[in-house]
């Protein structure tokens, strides 16, 4: 499968390939507790943002629904986190999902790529799996990108 991973350009992009680097936490400082995604129902309102153009049947992140309730990603429908590291890599499978996620999170862009990877899916959900992104386990890196202008 093909997807899209935000990475530094500084770094060796062959790093994301060894599985000791496969492994994702939330941006930020980890918490445990009460679950701040979904308020404490352990479910969310999802949106996958590589199909906010249209719904593609296909999509590994959202199979084509595009929206629509689902089990909270961040505390797995407990209500409250638990458990914060997850095996796999954090993608999307669109370079345009990946962008749209990066402009609502306001993430600092300075320095960063965006790299093109064949890779296995995880078993893992990631932690905004309710925006689209996949955990992923990559195998290649096909290109890197340079981030559009502005």
């Amino acid at each position: 499968m093909r997807c899209f991973h935000l990475y530094s350009s500084g770094e060796d992009p062959a790093e994301v390939l060894r599985s000791r680097h496969q492994w994702s936490t939330p941006w930020g400082l980890p918490e445990h507790g009460p679950c701040d995604k979904c308020g404490g129902s352990g479910t969310v309102s999802g949106r996958c943002l590589s199909c906010a153009q249209g719904p593609r049947a296909l999509c590994p992140a959202c199979g084509g629904r595009r929206r629509g309730p689902m089990r909270c990603p961040s505390c797995e429908g407990q209500g409250a986190i638990t458990r914060i590291r997850r095996r796999g890599v954090s993608a999307f499978p669109t370079r345009e999902g990946l962008l749209r996620y990066l402009h609502e999170r306001g993430a600092d862009l300075e320095g960063r790529v965006i790299l093109e990877l064949d890779a296995a899916l995880s078993a893992d959900t990631d932690l905004d799996a309710d925006r689209g992104a996949l955990l992923v386990l990559p195998k290649r890196v096909v290109a890197e990108h340079p981030l559009p202008p502005g």
